[in-house]
């Protein structure tokens, strides 16, 4: 095994120096099943120009100082003492004028305004991605969440329930948007088929127009509680974009009975209390009216940040329900002299008898998902992280520390 892994590492040390690499490093907390993991990547990728591959190493701790295990962290095997299953492709892309494949950790992916779909995505699985693509005219995509999980033995399992088609078109007078999302047949709870639709038309930085989807759902056999459903939601939207702000809002939007907002998002795939959307969704049995408000802000590669904030209301304005909360920020430091960078994100879900405002008498509850970290440059291509996280189980804060190496050769 030693001469094994001597090898891996002499063939890494040539690829580092013979090709035009940079490294991807991921240092993050996951939950899987209630169970809290600390996860560490690190994948160099070699840019051949068409081609791009990374082969990374990943392994965790169920906490820090605990045994580490190799691989990724899921519910459907067994953690792995393997030392060669630490090693995997973590990355690969494939690009030409009109086309471009890649297999890597998913990305976060919004439809639209994103009345349906915001920032969907399951943390650490692996997808494959398909564009086929004309400039300025069309863009044709697929989405399947599938990876291998180990490879000693070898086995494969889909990383995610969700897959789609999408098409994006501009008709010149206007853009087009529609995608078919369905989590047939890998769900074992409910299965749905998802259709979205948005037409917008743009004015210089301004884009005015409608979205609308239909969210059908199919409750497995066995259950007693809830049937089949069939709902649709629309509505109004802009969006406007200055050099630093972008603004966008969907104040308008019809729900019927059987649907939510932000129904697919990073909450999707989640089966723990945090998971309300497919609840939400069967038991909302009257018609609401919803809004949506989204404010983002970047200057340079100093600044990165957003805001946004959904809420759905019934007709007699008795209550409101379904809010959520959105937000992250990123800051690097201007000065060259202090080299760090700080990262916080922070999502919450308020039960239907609170206000946005109430957030701040209690910021830390079940419905919360909090994390930040400050990173600090020790080297070039060397960094100290402070990760702190919040724990929605055992409601307390968590830290941990990590070494990141980001550096480009």
């Amino acid at each position: 095994m030693k001469k094994g892994l001597i090898l891996v590492y002499l063939f890494l040390g040539i690829l580092i120096y013979s090709f035009n690499l940079s490294i991807k490093p991921i240092f993050t907390t996951y939950n899987e099943e209630n169970t809290n993991y600390l996860f560490y990547s690190v994948t160099p990728v070699m840019d051949f120009g068409t081609l791009k591959i990374g082969p990374g190493v990943n392994l965790y701790q169920n906490e820090i100082g605990g045994k580490f295990y190799y691989g990724v962290p899921n519910r459907y095997t067994e953690d792995s003492t393997n030392v060669y299953n630490m090693f995997s492709i973590n990355y690969l892309e494939i690009s030409t004028d009109f086309a471009n494949f890649k297999y890597s950790f998913m990305n976060e992916y919004t439809h639209g305004l994103g009345t349906t779909m915001y920032r969907y995505s399951k943390k650490l699985a692996k997808s494959f991605d398909l564009k086929i693509f004309k400039e300025d005219e069309y863009n044709f995509s697929v989405h399947y969440p599938y990876e291998i999980t180990t490879y000693f033995p070898f086995t494969t399992k889909n990383s995610a329930t969700l897959s789609w088609v999408n098409l994006d078109y501009n008709f010149d007078i206007f853009n087009m948007g529609i995608l078919i999302a369905t989590n047939y047949p890998y769900s074992d709870y409910h299965t749905d088929i998802v259709s979205i639709l948005n037409v917008y038309k743009p004015f210089g930085p301004l884009n005015l127009g409608v979205e609308g989807s239909v969210i059908y759902t199919k409750a497995e056999k066995n259950n007693l509680v809830y049937g089949d459903t069939v709902g649709f939601l629309g509505g109004l939207g802009a969006a406007i974009s200055f050099e630093y702000v972008d603004l966008r809002a969907l104040p308008i939007i019809y729900l019927s009975k059987y649907s939510n907002l932000n129904y697919l998002d990073n909450n999707y795939e989640k089966t723990n209390n945090l998971a309300q959307n497919y609840d939400f969704l069967v038991l909302s049995e009257e018609e609401r009216l919803g809004g949506i408000y989204d404010i983002s802000f970047r200057y340079d590669d100093i600044l990165d940040s957003y805001l946004r904030y959904s809420y759905e209301v019934p007709f007699n304005f008795s209550e409101i329900q379904n809010q959520k909360i959105y937000s992250k920020v990123y800051l690097k430091s201007p000065i060259s002299e202090y080299p760090f960078s700080f990262e916080m994100s922070y999502n919450r879900i308020l039960e239907n008898n609170e206000f946005v405002f109430d957030i701040f008498k209690e910021i830390f509850n079940k419905n919360t998902q909090f994390e930040y970290s400050l990173n600090y440059n020790l080297l070039t291509g060397l960094s100290l992280s402070y990760i702190n996280y919040y724990d929605h189980i055992s409601n307390e804060m968590k830290g941990k520390i990590a070494l990141n190496a980001t550096y480009q050769f």
